[in-house]
């Protein structure tokens, strides 16, 4: 299957599924633009990526 047919949003969805091993660790989950997460005490890290 080719992203134009399987869409933006269910290829986030299809990321999700495997990335997220501590949601408590998650401050905003994986989106449209961006993720935050805190991946040791005192510290906040953003990850973002564009296709």
């Amino acid at each position: 299957m080719e992203l134009k047919q399987l869409g933006e949003f269910a290829l986030i969805d299809l990321i999700k599924r495997d990335t997220i091993h501590n949601e408590k660790n998650v401050v905003l989950g994986i989106g449209d633009d961006a993720a935050a997460f805190i991946p040791t005490p005192k510290q906040l890290q953003l990850v973002t990526t564009d296709i």
